[in-house]
């Protein structure tokens, strides 16, 4: 069985994958909850630039225990963070 692998590079806030979008949402999510990054950084145990970079959608792999420490930290779902959009 022949199968293909797509590698995606995410630059900006929304990326092109099949026709479909995703968003990152963690910046909104910082904003409700009047939190920093800097402090997401303390509470999560994930680099304050890696969070920077989160936040604007400039990253080029999305690692999922980061993703999974945030939730953590912020007592959400993935698909609080993440948005995909038909």
């Amino acid at each position: 069985m022949l199968r293909r692998i797509f590698v995606v590079t995410i630059k900006g806030e929304l990326i092109k994958m099949y026709d479909r979008k995703i968003k990152f949402k963690l910046a909104d999510i910082l904003e409700k909850e009047n939190m920093s990054k800097n402090h997401l950084s303390v509470i999560s145990n994930v680099r304050f630039d890696t969070i920077g970079k989160y936040v604007k959608g400039d990253i080029e792999r999305v690692d999922l225990d980061i993703i999974c420490r945030f939730c953590k930290a912020l007592n959400c779902k993935i698909e609080d963070i993440i948005e995909y959009e038909k």
